[in-house]
């Protein structure tokens, strides 16, 4: 079909990877190039330069980009029009969430989403907040599941759950720590933090600054970007980090990790949905619903 078509090459141009676009949509290599040729042949143009092991867009490629974006949104909009109006829910939905979102909380939604809408094509697509909110921008997904405390204008926010950061290190590092941090000792102790952009960092920042202290004033050994990267670290060093529980509620209960109360309380924040204003596609606003609905029965 020619909407799959522009599909691969709105994949291949965002990622300027063939192979990565073909892993996104469940194809071979081989097709993607096809399906790339034959856009070249229909159009007469070239599409993309190849140089050695660099693909880059040409100025028709990119003009194509552009239009593509708001001719495949037309398609879903159409399918999902058509499925309401046979009472079903079909078509793409394109999820963007941050990593702790992304691995704690939204695969055991989405499994039940899932097997009630099996006509329904889920995508998710994992990253700090920032890089969620600039998908949302590119209309690249339809809904954003995010973290933090910075808020991007345009967009809207609607928060579904309750979160809470937690200092945690070693069992043999926490034991040689007192038991209760102070806000003063924290510039004193080795951190591994998560990555400028991450809604966990901003919180962070948030909290700091209320201490009366800043980012700069902490030792911070290491940046990484997984919150699992951050867990095996603290497993093999005598650093600590700042994360959100749910990513490691297993490490807490098995005792491999430990979490260090601090002094002036826990670090709270909010989770969010963020999306553009406008309607949504009936595949987005059951998922939207079933969050809310699965937070709050969680929650009573």
């Amino acid at each position: 079909m020619s909407d799959f078509r522009l599909r691969v090459f709105a994949a291949a141009a965002r990622t300027l990877n063939f192979k990565q676009a073909a892993d996104e949509l469940c194809i071979s290599q081989p097709a993607v190039s096809k399906h790339i040729k034959a856009l070249e042949e229909t159009y007469q143009v070239r599409l993309f330069e190849r140089r050695a092991s660099t693909l880059t867009l040409t100025p028709a490629g990119l003009l194509l980009q552009r239009r593509c974006r708001d001719l495949l949104a037309a398609y879903d909009q159409i399918a999902a029009d058509l499925a309401e109006f046979k009472q079903e829910t079909a078509g793409l939905l394109r999820l963007g969430a941050s990593t702790t979102i992304a691995q704690y909380l939204l695969p055991e939604i989405l499994a039940s989403f899932c097997a009630a809408f099996p006509q329904v094509q889920v995508t998710l697509t994992a990253g700090n907040t920032r890089a969620v909110e600039q998908a949302l921008r590119a209309q690249d997904i339809e809904l954003g599941f995010v973290e933090g405390v910075n808020r991007s204008a345009g967009l809207i926010y609607t928060p579904f759950k309750d979160d809470e950061l937690c200092l945690i290190a070693s069992k043999d590092t926490a034991a040689a720590l007192p038991p209760v941090i102070a806000p003063a000792a924290l510039p004193s102790l080795p951190l591994v933090l998560r990555e400028q952009g991450s809604g966990t960092l901003d919180v962070i920042r948030s909290y700091l600054q209320a201490q009366h202290l800043k980012l700069s004033d902490l030792q911070v050994k290491l940046y990484l970007g997984t919150t699992e990267g951050i867990k095996r670290y603290l497993l093999k060093s005598s650093c600590l980090a700042i994360v959100s529980r749910l990513a490691v509620e297993r490490e807490l209960r098995s005792g491999e990790l430990v979490a260090l109360p601090m002094e002036h309380g826990q670090l709270k924040r909010r989770l969010h949905i963020v999306e553009l204003p406008g309607p949504r596609s009936p595949s987005a606003e059951r998922l939207r619903a079933a969050v809310l609905h699965s937070q709050n029965s969680t929650e009573q």
